[in-house]
C-alpha cells in the first residue's frame, strides 16, 4: 500500500527542515544578501510596482535586504496576513515600525496598514522547505500562498530558497498545490 501524499510531503518538510537548519548561520546571511541581489538584478522585480514579500521566521531566507531596496526604489513592499480559512492578503509596508507580531507568531503588518487589491504588475516572493525543478513546492503545509495565488493566476510567482532546499527527485503535488514559474537560489536563477 502506497503513502498517501500527505504523509510524503510530512517527511519531505522535516527532511528539509533539517536540511535548511543546519546550512550554517554566517553562510545563510551571505547568501541571503546574494538571493536579494539576483531578485533585484532580475527583469521581473524591475518591471514590478509592488513585491510581495514575506517575514522570514527561524532559518528562511532573509529578505530584509530586498525590503530595503524596494523602499528605495519606490516601489510598494507588500507583506502577508493568515486570515482564518487559508486566507492569505497582502498589505503595504513602509517601515520596520509597520510590523507587529502575528499567527504563527511571524512578524506581520500592523492594522492600519493599507490593503494590496491591484496585482496587475507584482512580483511575489514565495519561501519554500523544498523547490523543485518543475515548479513544484513543498511548504509549511498551511496551503495559504497556493490559495491566494489559484485567485491570482497572473501575479509572477518566484520561489525563494537556499539552493540546498532544491530538491532533483519530484516532489509530491495535489490537485490544490499551485507551481511556480521562477526559482532563486543563492546559485541559481531558474525560469520554468
Amino acid at each position: 500500500m502506497g503513502l498517501n501524499t500527505k504523509t510524503i510531503k510530512d517527511r519531505i518538510r522535516e527532511e528539509y527542515l533539517n536540511i535548511r537548519n543546519s546550512i550554517d548561520p554566517t553562510y545563510r546571511e551571505e547568501a541571503s544578501v546574494r538571493i536579494c541581489n539576483e531578485i533585484i538584478k532580475s527583469g521581473e522585480y524591475k518591471n514590478a510596482d509592488t513585491i510581495l514579500m514575506y517575514s522570514a521566521i527561524n532559518s528562511e531566507v532573509s529578505l530584509e535586504p530586498l525590503f530595503e531596496k524596494v523602499l528605495s526604489d519606490k516601489k510598494i513592499a507588500a507583506f502577508p496576513k493568515c486570515y482564518p480559512d487559508r486566507v492569505l492578503k497582502f498589505f503595504e509596508v513602509t517601515g520596520k515600525d509597520d510590523f507587529a507580531l502575528g499567527k504563527y507568531s511571524i512578524s506581520e503588518p500592523n492594522e492600519g496598514c493599507r490593503e494590496i487589491t491591484d496585482f496587475g504588475k507584482a512580483l511575489c516572493l514565495i519561501p519554500a522547505l523544498a523547490a523543485g525543478l518543475d515548479g513544484t513546492r513543498v511548504g509549511y503545509g498551511g496551503g495559504y500562498y497556493d490559495k491566494f495565488l489559484v485567485s491570482h493566476k497572473s501575479i509572477i510567482r518566484m520561489c525563494v530558497c537556499f539552493d540546498a532546499q532544491v530538491s532533483y527527485k519530484k516532489l509530491p503535488s495535489g490537485m490544490f498545490d499551485e507551481k511556480f514559474s521562477r526559482l532563486v537560489t543563492e546559485r541559481r536563477r531558474v525560469f520554468l
